[in-house]
């Protein structure tokens, strides 16, 4: 007699948390280490072309949209040092900001953080790692709509000198929103019992052979990176 029930599919391999984690620190550094412009460039291009091969590409450009007033104020902050420079600061900062996107696109936030607390890091390390992904495209929003309504009363936040002194208009609106959202949240954590012992996770997380080989090779890569750009 043959069994009529089909036989369960193969489970699909998934990469630690930490994992995706690594690689993205060791792209940081990878990208903090380089200072030219056409580098930077490439970076940038690379990272974009990942995207659209995995379908990432709306989630990455979103998160660079986002991140065009933080741009601009680092191009106008660093223009001091010249026009290069700033360039290649703005250039780091949206291919950083890229990286993150896409990490951040596979890999929830909470499952992040779980991810984390299982491996050893407190809870309240972990939760602020789960926060910034959380609350930074929050706060680049909030940005983005003070950039929007200075605009429209006729103060200028674009690039170069000419905006220079109109920095304040947008930094400190946004300081402030900030800390008034911090302060929101950390009572909120707090009437909700942020500091109980014994958290448990529906998950079990735990490094495989392919995810300490990817670790491996990322921590390897961008080591050797480094030291060849120090030595150039």
């Amino acid at each position: 007699m043959t069994d009529t029930h089909p036989s369960p599919a193969p489970r699909r391999t998934r990469l630690d948390p930490r994992t995706h984690l690594g690689l993205l620190l060791a792209a940081v550094i990878v990208l903090a280490a380089t200072t030219e412009v056409n580098r930077l460039a490439a970076g940038l291009a690379a990272v974009l072309i990942a995207a659209g091969l995995g379908g990432a590409l709306p989630a990455v450009a979103r998160a660079l949209r986002l991140a065009m007033p933080a741009a601009v104020l680092v191009f106008v902050l660093g223009g001091s040092a010249g026009w290069d420079t700033a360039l290649a600061a703005v250039l780091r900062l949206m291919a950083i900001v890229a990286v993150a996107a896409l990490v951040f696109r596979a890999v929830p936030p909470e499952d992040l953080g779980n991810a984390l607390v299982a491996g050893g890091v407190p809870y309240q390390a972990a939760f602020v790692v789960i926060t910034a992904a959380h609350f930074v495209p929050v706060i680049l929003r909030r940005a983005q709509s003070v950039r929007d309504a200075a605009r429209a009363r006729g103060i200028v936040l674009d690039a170069g000198w000419r905006s220079a002194r109109h920095v304040p208009t947008l930094v400190l609106p946004v300081f402030y929103q900030s800390f008034r959202l911090a302060d929101d949240l950390a009572e909120a954590l707090e009437t909700r019992g942020f500091r109980r012992p014994g958290r448990t996770f529906e998950r079990r997380y735990r490094l495989g052979a392919v995810d300490w080989a990817l670790l491996a090779a990322g921590t390897a890569l961008a080591a050797a990176y480094v030291t060849w750009t120090r030595a150039a």
